[in-house]
């Protein structure tokens, strides 16, 4: 099984994931600014932010695949893509990244309305 890292563990869709994962059996650390108080029986929760690339990489080390989860909104508008090119550029070539995009088009729930037509901003 991969070890994951979940940049955003504790947001909406990293929350998901990381569950997705544990459930899988993959060995998986999320990172977030604040670990949260209910957390996944089986994942590693660290603090820690993409904005501290030397800090985030010393977290990561020995991680197969990371998983970024963190919207480019508020205090984080304008920065994410940019730290993630920073970090892809000092990780070992091995590690595998995915990047978890918006998600205005999925559905409230089953059969619901989708985010977009739920008071989605532009």
């Amino acid at each position: 099984m991969a070890r994951i890292a979940v940049l955003g563990g504790t947001g909406y869709a990293g929350s998901h994931i990381v569950k997705e994962a544990v459930d899988r059996g993959h060995t998986v650390v999320s990172v977030a600014r604040v670990a949260p108080a209910e957390r996944v029986h089986g994942a590693t929760y660290i603090e820690g932010t993409l904005l501290d690339i030397p800090g985030l990489v010393a977290e990561l080390a020995g991680v197969d695949v990371i998983v970024g989860a963190i919207p480019g909104r508020g205090d984080m508008l304008g920065k994410v893509r940019p730290a993630i090119q920073q970090l892809l550029s000092v990780l070992p070539g091995d590690v595998r990244i995915g990047i978890i995009g918006g998600a205005g088009g999925s559905l409230v729930a089953p059969g619901g309305p989708r985010v977009i037509d739920s008071g989605f901003p532009r």
